[in-house]
């Protein structure tokens, strides 16, 4: 590793725990949870329980509420993905790229996260509603290790394949 890009992985660092920071501190405050965070959940209790009707759990979601006959799952903050997104984000924003390349990656991380939580949400209602001994083990321990797991692919993938890439045809075209 060269002086420069050793400086550069520091600096990637710093950036990085900074945005998280600053992300867990907007997260705190109410206006960000009224605007940005409840609507969030909001969209992922709706869309599973669209995706749980499709595969036959006939679930309906009510604000955070997302519910199939007798099993209900109250999603909260830190079951909504949007931890995973902010670190994700948080890395991608950090990334030493163009800011086009930073934004669309965010947008594609946001959706990737999103469709791996409402699979994630859709698999905790099925458990809850049909082997509700199993919830506590794969709320806590199975889906939380797999979707960081995923945020760091993702981050990984869009890194190798989307920055990358884009940054060395822009170079290869000007020089």
């Amino acid at each position: 590793m060269t002086v420069s890009a050793t400086a550069a992985s520091r600096w990637f660092l710093i950036l990085f725990l900074i945005y998280l920071v600053a992300g867990n501190v907007l997260m705190s405050f109410d206006a960000v949870n009224r605007w940005v965070i409840v609507p969030w959940t909001e969209l992922n209790t709706a869309c599973s329980a669209q995706l749980a009707s499709l595969l036959g759990l006939h679930a309906v979601s009510d604000g955070t509420l997302l519910k199939a006959d007798t099993a209900v799952l109250h999603v909260e903050q830190g079951c909504n993905g949007f931890h995973a997104l902010l670190i994700y984000a948080c890395a991608v924003l950090a990334f030493p790229v163009s800011w086009p390349s930073r934004i669309t990656g965010v947008l594609t991380g946001s959706v990737v996260i999103l469709g791996f939580n409402l699979i994630r949400l859709v698999n905790l209602l099925a458990i809850a509603r049909y082997a509700p001994r199993y919830l506590e083990l794969f709320h806590i321990y199975v889906w939380q290790t797999l979707i960081i797991i995923v945020a760091l692919a993702t981050f990984i993938g869009w890194e190798t394949l989307i920055a990358r890439g884009k940054e060395e045809a822009r170079r290869s075209a000007v020089g």
